[in-house]
């Protein structure tokens, strides 16, 4: 098991709290930053994952629009539109 499984890792507010002290060197403070961001990113994932995003109701009426678009255009260049 790594050590970040038995450790909780400090969240995204509390690293930002970290970056606040005025005594770190350029490197610690440079680490934190880092470790911020990626804690940020992780914690934007988990709450994606947590609550996804329904489908949009939009999406389907502007697919089901682009494939009768399709269609039609099909059906003219096969001949059905021109006049016999």
């Amino acid at each position: 098991m790594a050590a970040s499984e038995t450790t909780p890792r400090p969240t995204h507010a509390q690293l930002l709290e970290m970056l606040e002290a005025p005594d770190l060197t350029r490197r610690e403070r440079r680490e934190l930053q880092r470790m911020a961001r990626f804690q940020k990113r992780v914690e934007t994932w988990e709450h994606r994952r947590a609550n996804p995003a329904p489908a949009k109701l939009h999406r389907a009426v502007i697919t089901l629009l682009m494939m009768a678009a399709c269609l039609w255009v099909l059906w003219l260049l096969l001949g059905g539109g021109a006049p016999a």
